[in-house]
């Protein structure tokens, strides 16, 4: 148990950083109409904490998109996006060579919406490539008018290097769910460790064989993976708008129990141990203690030596 005093302490600092959020709105004019992109169709719970974050952020400040399309239907749907709307895209640790999905919806989008403002909300940067890197971000460069926000120091001296590029550093989305109505609250309680690592192309190569883990996969249970897919398959093929919106609804319902499971999943333990970095905000949102171990590439200590080294959550690199 945390004593009342460093408690005090790190909710002034998860308050704070909730309130770094609102550098974004000084991008988005009143009254705009927003198209948010880019959103995660996928089981991968800390993309969807982050989704649950960007929504609660923008009800916050009466922000109302007018339009949401995934990888799945952009395609399909695009034609829906006017000249004069703000386009949003997602955040998250994707701007990289490892994730060509996301990489190429953001490529259609600058290349076909010259005129648009275009956001683009926090995001870790890292190229295992540093040509490919190089090539993959002229077309940031050569927008107009693009704004990127980016979430750790490393990301932010990688853009600024490279020049050209309007940028600003801000904490991860899911901030925005701290404390919020109907968002994740602490549980300054709990018994015993979650070893919570990765096992997909990001796992640092000594946690890849380690059995006594979990990840957000052993949350889902199969039949939420099976009727996700067939939820999936459908929202890209839908020649129906109407139709689409309907299998959308279906899926923002499992989602949220899946993210609720998640929760409570966290919320039994004290200490958690991971290599995602999700995980480690969520566990203080919860106010747990969280020991992180870097992903491939670094993610985690990035984001915690800029944002999270004071909170109570006592982060400790393993």
């Amino acid at each position: 148990m945390f004593s009342p005093e460093v408690i005090r302490t790190h909710e002034k600092i998860m308050y704070g950083l909730k309130d770094k959020l609102n550098i974004i709105t000084e991008e988005i004019p009143k009254s705009s109409r927003v198209v948010r992109l880019d959103l995660p169709m996928h089981l991968n719970i800390g993309d969807q904490l982050i989704d649950w974050g960007t929504e609660t952020f923008l009800e916050s400040q009466n922000i109302h998109p007018s339009l949401r399309l995934s990888a799945l239907d952009y395609q399909r749907y695009r034609h829906k996006i006017r000249p004069s709307d703000i386009l949003l895209l997602h955040g998250g640790g994707n701007v990289n060579d490892i994730y060509k999905w996301h990489e190429n919806l953001r490529q259609d989008v600058l290349k076909r919406f010259p005129q648009n403002k275009i956001i683009l909300f926090p995001q870790s940067v890292f190229f295992f490539d540093s040509e490919r890197g190089k090539e993959l971000m002229k077309s940031y460069q050569n927008h107009e008018n693009f704004m990127m926000f980016v979430r750790d120091q490393e990301s932010y001296d990688y853009i600024q290097q490279l020049g050209g590029i309007r940028c600003e550093l801000c904490p991860d989305m899911a901030h925005a769910l701290w404390k919020s109505k109907k968002g994740v609250h602490p549980h300054y309680d709990g018994q015993q460790k979650l070893l919570f690592l990765r096992k997909d192309v990001e796992a640092a190569e000594s946690q890849e064989k380690n059995g006594q883990s979990i990840d957000w996969v052993d949350i889902t249970h199969p039949l939420d993976r099976s009727i996700s897919q067939h939820l999936f398959a459908a929202i890209e093929r839908c020649p129906s708008f109407v139709m689409r919106n309907r299998i959308v609804d279906v899926w923002n319902f499992r989602k949220n129990r899946i993210i609720a499971k998640s929760i409570k999943t966290f919320s039994a333990y004290e200490t958690i141990e991971t290599d995602r970095l999700h995980a480690m905000i969520l566990g203080c949102l919860l106010g747990k203690s969280v020991n992180y171990i870097d992903n491939n590439y670094g993610k985690l200590s990035r984001y915690e030596s800029l944002w999270l080294r004071d909170t109570a959550s006592k982060m400790k690199k393993q």
